[in-house]
């Protein structure tokens, strides 16, 4: 790794990673590289927290509540769909739980 620049370190990690084939031993001998691992991770957290930070809410013409943030288009629910959806959570959390290798 330490004759490639940093785009092809990239590429080369985010293709073991994806394959699962990456491992972390490689990156021992190199403090730059477990530097930049780490900066990298940093960033990563750093965008999460910032996905979560995008959420908003808006009520609608018709008394729905919209939430924007997760995707293209906002969620809209009426009051007592969001209850039964908040409701479900542990039932959510365990479905996808169960099912974490067939989604996305």
């Amino acid at each position: 790794l330490k004759n490639i620049d940093m785009f092809n370190f990239y590429i080369a990690v985010i293709t073991e990673y994806t394959i699962g084939r990456f491992n972390l031993m490689t990156l021992d001998n190199d403090d730059g590289m477990k530097s930049e691992l780490e900066r990298l991770r940093a960033e990563n957290e750093i965008l999460k927290q910032t996905k979560l930070d995008s959420i908003s809410f808006k009520v609608g013409q018709k008394g729905g509540m919209s939430m924007y943030g997760l995707g293209r288009f906002p969620v809209t629910l009426y009051k007592s769909q969001w209850h039964i959806l908040l409701d479900a959570t542990d039932k959510i959390k365990e479905f996808l739980k169960d099912h974490e290798q067939e989604l996305k």
